[in-house]
């Protein structure tokens, strides 16, 4: 039984390797194997007809584009999670000097230097390290 569906199996293949090419071992494979004639001729009808012809490449069609569109979703979904994590880093390291600037502010306040100096050396206006004293 396994053999004679190799057989079958590889006359099927050879018979869809040869199908819609003018080929002699077409004609030789479908002589004698009722289902591959009736295969054949439903392959006939159906490339005759320019109507299902163009149905059928419609339909391929669509399936290419259907694939493509997941796949790039797919990718553009990598690209926006990609952009979000480096602007949540650079967000974060901002976070981070600026915080730790504020503590370094509260530090010289602490050793009890100058206002006017403060604000020259960290940037922050006089106002903003008021509201840093304890």
């Amino acid at each position: 039984m396994v053999l004679l569906r190799k057989i079958v199996s590889k006359q099927w293949l050879l018979y869809l390797k040869k199908e819609g090419k003018d080929d002699k071992m077409l004609n030789i494979l479908i002589k004698d194997d009722d289902d591959l004639k009736l295969a054949h001729k439903k392959y006939e009808t159906f490339t005759s007809d320019k109507k299902l012809r163009w149905l059928a490449i419609d339909r391929e069609k669509a399936e290419r584009d259907k694939i493509y569109h997941e796949n790039m979703s797919k990718w553009n979904k990598a690209e926006v999670m990609a952009e979000g994590l480096k602007q949540g880093i650079e967000q974060g390291i901002e976070q981070g000097i600026e915080q730790e600037r504020l503590e370094t502010t509260k530090k010289m306040l602490a050793e009890g230097l100058d206002i006017k100096m403060i604000s020259h050396i960290s940037g922050l206006s006089i106002a903003e390290i008021e509201k840093l004293k304890p």
